[in-house]
């Protein structure tokens, strides 16, 4: 069998005084998955670093939605598009 890739998963906490263990583990990452259940400061925290190490691959994944209503779900949707279309200096695409 022939080795095509590696993949490691890294857990970077959204805490602020881990900030610094995060960036140290994104700087092995070629992309990234944030899961959010909505905006949170350390969120745009977490979009910056991503910025600033110029990651061009990332998934944001909207968490708990089985913990509320579909409408809010939906709400909580919106919400979080807007809030990493206006307040993150990555260029996403949000689908």
């Amino acid at each position: 069998m022939k080795l095509i890739c590696y993949v490691s998963f890294v857990d970077c906490p959204g805490h602020d005084i881990l900030m610094a263990t995060m960036l140290n583990s994104a700087a092995v990452m070629d992309a990234a998955l944030l899961f959010i259940a909505g905006p949170q400061p350390q969120t745009s925290e977490h979009l910056a670093a991503v910025g600033i190490m110029k990651l061009e691959n990332i998934i944001i994944l909207q968490n708990k939605v089985d913990l509320i209503k579909e409408a809010q779900a939906l709400e909580h949707q919106k919400s979080i598009a807007a809030f990493v279309k206006g307040g993150s200096s990555v260029t996403l695409t949000i689908q």
